[in-house]
């Protein structure tokens, strides 16, 4: 009955209860598309119509109109070519990749729903899709505090995506070896068989990776059956930072005196404000944003009965995303469980305590559980004048 009454308003193309924007339009009737190719209905003449638009779909419906076309068992150039749509409109973060649309409110669209729904219908359809692992890593980082998704729309989707691409990507149980070689050092082997979520880890000194050069080659394979999931990463510590990086997050900071202005060098004595602005193109979870306080300067805790007078009365600001705040020996914290796309600050206080010109230390924004995407500041000098 349900398909019927569908069928039904899809040939009228029925009026909507609230007035749908054009994209919202065509969304909704990709997806009633392919819910009546599902049911076995006659649609072949409305899908050469909606065909005809890909190119102005919005991903989620050419994510639709792809797994309607996977049904109908449509030519393999028409698959194709929404496959290739669809891989075009990726954007790529430092670790990951996901789909994002024009809001579509009336559908309740998000790049959660976007991103599941176009990572089964790459799969599904058996397209090609070598991002696939990095489009699943993207929606796990997605999921809120409490471990799940922002809606039972989100969660369902993300859940059928997640079990198509255990169908097409891990339907073999692994049996491989895995083998690594860094540099000119001797190959690492390491075997892995059956499903676990056992991790084999191997370290390489610095000194011994680079001991040839500024540049050291890694090369990873495998024999045998199953995928190969890895992390590589390199931990230093320079003396400096010489410029700026964005890579995932754009971090500045701003001193200024109690009154606003903006000051370059600093009065012994005197209390100034700290303004750390974060800029990100998109929205993440798991925020943290530490900013190293230099020799000479002390961070001032608001939140005493001592203290409260002469502060901000909320730091982080009314809408700022960061709820938490705290002050270490040497630094200060700022914590979000959700930081949307766009441009947030907080600010914290300072004390000048001794005079003298000091190495002020980066700025950084990152992820708490994927610090490959971060942000900083490059390191610069702060003078503080008797």
């Amino acid at each position: 009955k349900a398909a019927d009454w569908l069928e039904k308003a899809f040939a009228k193309n029925a009026l909507h209860a609230f007035e749908y924007t054009g994209p919202e339009t065509l969304t909704a009737r990709a997806r009633s598309l392919y819910a009546l190719a599902l049911q076995g209905r006659e649609v072949s003449a409305a899908f050469n119509t909606l065909y005809a638009q890909r190119t102005s779909l919005s991903p989620w419906a050419v994510a639709y109109l792809l797994q309607a076309a996977h049904v109908l068992n449509v030519s393999p150039n028409i698959r194709q070519s929404l496959a290739q749509i669809l891989r075009n409109s990726l954007v790529y973060t430092p670790t990951t990749v996901y789909f994002t649309s024009a809001r579509m409110p009336w559908l309740h669209s998000s790049d959660v729903l976007v991103t599941a729904q176009a990572l089964e219908a790459l799969l599904a359809s058996r397209e090609s899709f070598p991002q696939a692992a990095q489009a699943v890593s993207w929606l796990l980082s997605q999921r809120n505090a409490q471990g799940r998704w922002g809606s039972t729309a989100e969660n369902a989707a993300v859940w059928s995506a997640l079990s198509t691409y255990m169908q097409t990507q891990e339907g073999q149980t692994p049996d491989f070896t895995a083998r690594v070689n860094v540099a000119q050092l001797p190959e690492v082997t390491e075997q892995f068989q059956g499903r676990s979520v056992e991790e084999k880890t191997v370290t390489w000194p610095f000194e011994t990776v680079y001991s040839q050069g500024e540049m050291a080659r890694v090369a990873l394979s495998k024999t045998g059956v199953g995928t190969l999931y890895y992390t590589l990463t390199q931990t230093y510590v320079p003396a400096a930072y010489t410029s700026p990086v964005n890579a995932g997050f754009e971090i500045s900071r701003r001193l200024t005196a109690q009154d606003g202005t903006e000051v370059q060098t600093l009065q012994a004595g005197h209390r100034y404000y700290v303004t750390l602005t974060v800029t990100t193109a998109a929205p993440h979870h798991f925020v943290v944003v530490e900013d190293f306080v230099p020799a000479g300067v002390e961070a001032v805790n608001t939140a005493l009965a001592t203290e409260a007078a002469v502060g901000p009365e909320s730091p982080l600001g009314a809408d700022s995303p960061f709820g938490r705040m705290a002050r270490y020996e040497g630094r200060v914290a700022a914590f979000a469980d959700y930081v949307p796309a766009g441009t947030h600050t907080f600010t914290y206080m300072i004390t000048a305590v001794t005079d003298g010109t000091f190495s002020y230390p980066s700025a950084w924004a990152s992820l708490m559980y994927e610090p490959a995407t971060f942000g900083r500041t490059a390191t610069s000098k702060l003078s503080i004048q008797p």
